[in-house]
């Protein structure tokens, strides 16, 4: 579903295509690790 967006000189709606934006989930092994050097520092 595309978004409605408004042109901020006329005021007039615009539609703006889709986008996909990637995201990162880490697994827990990856959180646990992180966590684990954090707090040897």
């Amino acid at each position: 579903m595309p978004k409605k967006a408004r042109n901020p000189a006329t005021g007039d709606p615009v539609y703006l295509p889709e986008r996909y934006v990637p995201v990162f989930k880490p697994s827990k092994l990856m959180k646990n690790t992180v966590n684990d050097k954090l707090i040897e520092y």
